[in-house]
């Protein structure tokens, strides 16, 4: 069966409109292939039936409503009701009034009638109340339906496109409370901020005066340029001394200091910045000449200079701000312009030809189930549905309301919410393995490199039965995998995979001891895993490249939790790493919160994590009496984790395991459980140094992914394999599939193990290629 996911994304092509008419559907559960599209879980019960049904006529109601006239609504807040009657509305930067929105209960609201099913876009003028950032939440009767950030006190206008049902409806609005300053930066109790030494007044004079920049000279400088290169000096001497404030406070130091030195340095380089073009009028010199010249003699303590200031702005929050809304604007039904659904829409009307003509109406219908059922379908097939329409025009229906009976018959087919293969051959065989046919295995490649149905070229090959040709077989995964499209196997693939896909939904670290981490946080950390899967699958980099990268994507938010400098603004960007302790799926914030406890690390999880899902091993079950470390472990004595876990291993029986579980994931403790990087843990140095049951000794995460890469890096290559075909076939591998198995790792390490051979080696696997009426018993090889 579909997954909820492929359901909504082969809805969304089928019809050319992206209502999401699944978005109420169960989860579908991670099979023994450890993937959600497997097979055997996939089952339909009568509930679920009942959902496709109501899924299938919101979907043609959508379509439908295409053809009436769009809605425009502008709602002033001013005029809009508020249940609590003494708030009064308050001037909105001089473009007019908005109600201010302080705390949760309060609520902006009004009603808005929908003429059809569809998706609405609310555009909503706000802004806050400071220079922090505060939030919006959408509730149409009285359910959330979307929200929205705001960063600061600048106006601007924010979007939630959400599906909106016809008919009236309470269309409300509240603030999104935000952690406050002291919940957002607390880690632990006051007392546990690191504090600078009793001496800190001595280094900071020393280190200051070692690493302070000063311009360039050439020693033939005089009076009034030789005082005013001092006075350069000295002022970033004064700058230097707020620097080594911060790097003695450090990263886990008090976020009050930070903000305090922070703002040091701020006011210090006005001095600094006052003095400049003076020193530029006496030497003739433009200010990009003077600041190359600057940089080059200084690129030490400069770009120190840029990492302080991450790490303290990644430790300092300003204030959220209340949220102030100007005005409000409701526009649909959107898709439209879609040329399917617009063509879609056209059959509804009483002019069109499919209305008045049976022949068209025939022939448009059996091109619509040729797309639904993703196969060529017969003139017989088309009958019972032509009979749906014709009896409900008998009974006095519209021909729109008659043609949506069609429409959502087709869409609760077996033969759509399926994917079957079946065999084509004569009685005698139905025990034989048998090729997929074209139209079969369009399907398949493209549920399982877009996780929706093919497009026009796929069926056009199929049609043409040129598909199974190896040479279009490889060209299609080429050009599959460049598609935007391809971006939903990447982020499916990878989240699943190394699971971090619910980081952020039902995975969420305690706020109280993590308030940093938020919506935001975790979007960013989930799209630099899947950015980097493109990268390494799009640009048919090396497998090992997934563990070994000296490079990745963030955005402002990620940065600044990373304590990377130099990257501004929202959008993912490619950012070269300079610390080896970075970059890879082992670095990854997403991969290390997933593999963390909510209020601590887990060595033991971490441990567990690299052996399953990166080099495939099985550790087994613990012992039922092995008991588990409490959240709390460390803390109420006082000891590392390492510590603790080192009293767990007396046992013999215990130890035996965690030998082989427990240094990979001490070598990951660099990290704290939000993705981190660290150097002290309950007041003591990290210990990450590990080793591995064939003797190898590493420290730290780089020498791990070193000893990943090149001691066990025929395991992984042969892991990702292994996962690679269970997501392709959608269901756990058998010992059968060894053959096949073997043979794909073989093709990829031959071609310096690329992402894209590894690919193609498994479209053009055996397994792939054919099917078993009764796998589950079918013993077999592949063809020689």
């Amino acid at each position: 069966r579909l997954t909820k996911r492929e359901y909504n994304r082969t809805m969304a092509d089928l019809l050319g409109i992206d209502v999401s008419p699944g978005r109420d559907f169960s989860e579908d559960g991670e099979g023994k292939s450890g993937f959600t599209n497997d097979r055997d879980g996939l089952f339909l019960n009568p509930t679920q039936m009942e959902k496709y049904f109501d899924a299938a006529e919101r979907a043609i109601d959508s379509v439908r409503a295409l053809n009436g006239d769009p809605v425009r609504l502008h709602f002033e807040s001013e005029d809009m009701f508020m249940t609590e009657s003494g708030s009064r509305p308050q001037p909105f930067l001089g473009e007019g009034q908005g109600y201010v929105l302080n705390r949760g209960q309060m609520t902006l609201y009004d009603s808005i009638e929908i003429p059809g099913d569809g998706l609405y876009r609310f555009t909503v003028r706000a802004r806050s109340t400071t220079n922090g950032p505060t939030a919006g939440i959408l509730r149409l009767n009285d359910v959330e339906s979307g929200d929205f950030r705001v960063p600061g006190g600048s106006p601007g206008d924010f979007e939630i496109v959400a599906f909106v049902p016809r008919g009236v409806h309470q269309m409300a609005w509240n603030i999104k409370n935000l952690p406050s300053p002291r919940d957002q930066d607390r880690l632990g109790k006051p007392e546990t901020y690191s504090q600078p030494p009793e001496n800190a007044a001595e280094i900071i004079t020393t280190e200051s005066r070692k690493r302070s920049p000063k311009v360039p000279r050439n020693g033939t400088e005089q009076p009034p340029l030789l005082g005013l290169l001092n006075q350069y000096d000295a002022a970033e001497l004064g700058v230097q001394r707020a620097f080594e404030w911060l790097r003695l406070h450090g990263p886990e130091g008090d976020p009050g200091q930070l903000a305090r030195f922070h703002g040091y340095v701020v006011d210090r380089r006005k001095s600094v910045d006052a003095i400049r073009p003076r020193i530029l009028e006496e030497l003739h010199e433009a200010e990009e000449v003077f600041a190359a010249r600057f940089l080059e003699a200084n690129q030490d303590t400069l770009r120190d200079r840029e990492k302080l200031l991450a790490m303290a702005e990644s430790r300092i929050v300003v204030k959220p701000g209340s949220l102030s809304i100007d005005w409000i604007e409701v526009e649909g039904p959107l898709g439209g312009d879609h040329p399917v659904a617009r063509d879609l829409a056209g059959w509804f009307l009483d002019s069109s030809s499919i209305a008045t003509d049976r022949q068209e109406r025939e022939l448009r219908l059996g091109q619509f189930l040729s797309r639904a059922f993703r196969r060529e379908v017969s003139p017989e097939e088309i009958v019972p549905f032509q009979a749906i329409y014709e009896g409900a025009v008998d009974q006095g229906d519209s021909h729109a309301d008659a043609l949506g009976q069609v429409m959502a018959g087709i869409l609760v087919s077996p033969r759509f919410l399926f994917r079957p293969e079946q065999e084509q051959v004569s009685e005698g065989s139905a025990e034989s393995a048998f090729p997929l046919d074209d139209w079969e295995l369009a399907s398949r490649l493209s549920y399982f490199l877009w996780l929706t149905m093919p497009d026009e070229r796929l069926f056009a090959l199929a049609k043409e039965g040129r598909l199974r040709d190896p040479e279009t077989l490889v060209s299609e995964v080429d050009r599959l995998l460049e598609d935007p499209r391809a971006d939903a196997f990447l982020e499916t693939f990878a989240g699943q995979w190394l699971g971090y896909e619910s980081l952020g939904v039902s995975v969420i670290p305690d706020s109280k001891r993590f308030p940093q981490f938020t919506a935001e946080l975790a979007r960013s950390m989930k799209a630099e895993t899947r950015l980097w899967f493109g990268e390494v699958f799009r640009g048919n980099r090396s497998l090992l490249d997934l563990i070994a990268a000296e490079e990745t994507f963030l955005d402002a938010t990620l940065a600044r939790h990373y304590e990377i400098s130099g990257v501004r603004g929202s959008e993912m960007q490619r950012v070269s790493l300079d610390d080896p302790r970075r970059g890879g799926i082992l670095a990854m914030g997403s991969v290390l919160t997933a593999t963390s406890t909510p209020v601590r690390t887990s060595p033991v999880l971490r441990g567990v994590w690299v052996m399953e899902r990166i080099l495939g091993e099985d550790p087994g079950e613990p012992l039922a009496d092995a008991g588990e470390l409490p959240g709390n472990a460390g803390e109420a004595r006082g000891k590392t984790l390492r510590e603790e876990l080192e009293i767990h291993r007396d046992r013999a029986e215990c130890a035996s395991c965690h030998d082989k579980i427990d240094p990979p994931g001490f070598g990951l403790e660099q990290f704290d459980a939000i993705g981190r990087l660290r150097s002290s843990e309950a007041g003591q140095p990290v210990d990450a140094t590990g080793v591995m049951p064939d003797g190898t000794e590493f420290t730290g995460v780089a020498e791990l992914k070193d000893y990943l890469t090149e001691s066990r890096a025929e395991e992984f290559v042969r892991n990702v394999a292994e996962r690679l075909l269970a997501f392709a076939l959608g269901r756990e591998l058998k010992t059968y599939d060894e053959p096949a198995v073997q043979q794909i790792v073989e093709a990829t390490r031959s071609s310096d193990d690329r992402a894209r051979a590894l690919v193609k080696a498994v479209v053009l696997s055996y397994p792939f290629l054919n099917q078993h009426p009764n796998p589950d018993v079918f013993v077999g090889t592949s063809p020689p």
